[in-house]
């Protein structure tokens, strides 16, 4: 990829830029090769973080 990475390890989430200000949102699963399930795309920064909230919501009750 020409582009640099922020983390060049593997990490549990993912943003992959897609546009400016926009992002594609992928989850870690070692069953996926790459960044992992793309859980959500063309996101805000914004819709990102709510994204997550939600999900670490959901995955505690």
């Amino acid at each position: 990829c020409l582009r640099s990475c922020a983390a060049a390890h593997v990490a549990p989430v993912t943003l992959l830029a897609v546009a400016p200000g926009r992002y594609d949102l992928y989850f870690r699963d070692a069953a996926y090769s790459g960044f992992g399930v793309l859980r959500a795309r063309d996101l805000t920064i914004e819709a990102v973080g709510a994204q997550l909230n939600a999900d670490s919501r959901s995955s505690i009750a």
